[in-house]
């Protein structure tokens, strides 16, 4: 996004209610456009000098944290790409989060245990590769899904669960994560909940968030 999309809601949102009764941050994607997927880096350092300007002008802009990820040629997270990003939003007490480029990798429990020491706080787990929809359905992902939420707890981690959840099937696909993992782990919920028109459809959203404190209630 551009900075001045993201000051707009981050403006809102400051002249809402206090920090006590909602905790609402504005985070930013930084994903070049047109970069395809899985995202992969290369040795040229002018791209990730680039990339971090372009983060260090949406956190001026009022954004709360940073969701990026890169591969290497090795299909494990870029460790450079990483922690600079990590690094400039931590000059900016923001949060850094990787998205799903994690699962990508030949061995995403792996790279998740190197995420700590390099200052991300987040990490979207999806259970399934976003370059493999056809596993969106797999009997198993619920399984794969909450072993890495897991890990992701015991490491300290956020563990943000995504990838079609919707009031009709977050039961099915968070169910163990959110019978299972401790009471004191933190789990939040990403949910691009849109219309046909591609909106925010405001019901969907309402009905996911009656589904979730049917039970455990993740942020």
């Amino acid at each position: 996004p551009s900075p001045a999309m993201v000051a707009t809601p981050a403006a809102a949102v400051a002249l809402g209610p206090s920090a006590q009764s909602v905790r609402f941050p504005v985070v930013a994607l930084l994903r070049p456009a047109g970069e395809p997927w899985p995202p992969h880096t290369t040795a040229d350092v002018r791209p990730l000098d680039e990339l971090a300007q372009q983060g260090r002008r949406l956190l001026a802009a009022g954004a709360r944290g940073l969701v990026f990820g890169s591969l290497d040629s090795h299909r494990r997270l870029d460790e450079r790409h990483t922690r600079t990003l990590a690094d400039l939003c931590a000059e900016y007490a923001a949060e850094a989060t990787v998205h799903r480029a994690i699962e990508e990798c030949d061995d995403p429990a792996a790279e998740l245990c190197r995420l700590p020491q390099w200052g991300v706080r987040r990490v979207l787990l999806a259970g399934f590769p976003l370059s493999q929809p056809h596993l969106a359905h797999a009997p198993d992902r619920a399984t794969q899904l909450l072993e890495l939420a897991s890990l992701a707890a015991e490491l300290r981690l956020i563990p943000a669960l995504c990838g079609g959840i919707r009031a009709a099937n977050v039961r099915h696909i968070l169910g163990p994560c959110l019978n299972s993992l401790p009471a004191t782990a933190r789990i939040e919920v990403h949910s691009a909940c849109t219309d046909a028109g591609g909106r925010l459809d405001a019901a969907a959203i309402t009905a996911l968030l009656n589904e979730l404190q049917r039970s455990a209630v993740p942020d």
